[in-house]
C-alpha cells in the first residue's frame, strides 16, 4: 500500500514538473488582497469595462488607492497602455487577480519625496518583458520606451469603509 502512494506520488510530481506553460511565466512577488468584494470588483471591471482600443489592445488594468480618511479608501481601477506608464506612476506593489499582474499605486505617495518604499525598475524591466514584449524590444534597440496610445475612456472609483463596499461608480475621462 505505501509503494502505490508513493508511486502515485512520483507519477503526479512528474506530471506537474512537465506540464510547464510555453508561456514564460513570471516572477514577482505580490501582496494578497483579503478583501474578496475588491477582488470580485477588479474581475468585473476587466470583464465589462473594454480597454482603450478595445479587447486586442495592449492595455491592462491599474490601481490607484486613495485614503479619503482613516476607515474609508477609494479604489480606482483603470487602464494603461504601455511601460512609460511606470515613469509617471510610483507603483508600490503588485497584487495578483486571477492569471494578471496589476500595479498598485498609493495617490498620496505618488509624487512625494517621502515616499520611500517603491518596485525596483529590475521587476518593471521584467513585467514590461512579459506584458509589453513589442515595446521592450523597441526600448532594447533604442534606448527609449514608445510613445502608447493616447486613448483613455471609462474607470471605476470603489469606495470601501472598512471592508464595506459603500459606493461604486463609473466615470469618464
Amino acid at each position: 500500500m505505501v509503494r502505490y502512494i508513493i508511486s502515485i506520488v512520483i507519477l503526479f510530481t512528474g506530471i506537474s514538473c512537465n506540464s510547464k506553460s510555453e508561456k514564460e511565466t513570471l516572477s514577482i512577488q505580490t501582496l494578497d488582497i483579503t478583501n474578496e468584494v475588491l477582488t470580485e470588483e477588479i474581475v468585473n471591471f476587466v470583464d465589462e469595462v473594454d480597454p482603450p482600443g478595445g479587447r486586442g489592445s495592449n492595455s491592462h488594468p491599474y490601481i490607484t488607492i486613495k485614503y479619503l480618511n482613516a476607515d474609508t479608501v477609494a479604489y480606482r481601477i483603470d487602464y494603461f497602455g504601455g511601460p512609460l506608464f511606470f515613469y509617471h506612476h510610483a507603483i508600490a506593489f503588485f497584487v495578483q487577480v486571477d492569471e494578471c499582474y496589476i500595479p498598485v499605486e498609493i495617490e498620496e505617495m505618488m509624487h512625494s519625496s517621502e515616499f520611500f518604499f517603491r518596485i525596483k525598475d529590475e521587476v518593471i524591466m521584467e513585467y514590461c518583458k512579459h506584458y509589453f514584449p513589442k515595446e521592450y524590444a523597441y526600448y532594447q534597440k533604442n534606448g527609449e520606451w514608445p510613445i502608447p496610445p493616447n486613448s483613455r475612456d471609462r474607470y471605476r472609483v470603489l469606495t470601501f469603509k472598512g471592508d464595506i463596499l459603500i459606493n461604486k461608480e463609473d466615470r469618464f475621462d
